[in-house]
């Protein structure tokens, strides 16, 4: 976390005309020395600085709990309503029929959809000595604006260092709830590759889903 960028004592600090303190030459808010070096003395928000750029004790725990798992996909949009939940919950149900592990979190704290999705809304999580375990669920696994969004998500990646392996146009096209398999199943958290797997969602999905077996077969794990 960087430390949040606090008004300096130092004489070199001027007002803007709506009344915005700048910073002076030389202060290190936003690196690890914040509140440690010499012209921070004196600072209002020093105490501040310091108290953020300390060491977070639970992130050696996060950092642990996540090597044990090799490969991490990451379903993303530029914008919420377009089927990230849909996609994600399709695919780890796809990958786990090609004999993969697969895990599913719903990072969607106010209003997760992936229990449902997966059907194990009713469970009980169980938090224990290593952190909460993980449900079973009983699928197996778990124009311009447009395009400048989509290179907004891809420059995220890369600068995340995270391999891109494919764009998915979800949502390009209007089928008919009452005569299409995949909006039933995802309402009632039914897999659609055991109930309809030769309808044209399942072999979409699953071919999506057996090229990013492909790929992370060959990647060093994360």
């Amino acid at each position: 976390m960087q430390p949040a960028r606090q008004q300096c004592s130092s004489g070199d600090d001027a007002a803007d005309s709506k009344g915005l303190v700048a910073h002076a030459v030389g202060c290190p808010s936003d690196r690890e020395e914040a509140g440690r070096a010499d012209v921070c003395q004196g600072c209002p928000g020093r105490e501040l600085c310091l108290s953020q750029s300390r060491e977070d004790t639970d992130q050696k725990f996060i950092d642990v709990r996540m090597r044990a798992v090799r490969r991490k996909i990451v379903v993303l949009s530029g914008k919420g309503g377009v089927g990230k939940s849909s996609i994600a919950s399709c695919l780890s149900m796809a990958l786990a029929s090609l004999s993969a592990k697969v895990g599913l979190v719903d990072l969607d704290i106010c209003g997760p959809s992936i229990p449902k999705l997966m059907s194990v809304g009713g469970d009980v999580v169980v938090n224990g000595p290593y952190g909460w375990v993980p449900l079973s669920s009983p699928h197996g696994g778990v124009k311009e604006v447009a395009l400048a969004t989509m290179r907004k998500e891809v420059d995220f990646c890369r600068k995340m260092n995270l391999k891109v392996m494919g764009v998915v146009e979800n949502m390009s096209g209007y089928q008919c709830p009452c005569c299409q398999a995949l909006v039933q199943c995802c309402e009632e958290g039914r897999s659609v590759f055991t109930d309809h797997p030769e309808s044209p969602a399942a072999t979409a999905i699953m071919k999506i889903a057996t090229n990013i077996h492909n790929n992370v077969t060959h990647l060093q794990p994360t």
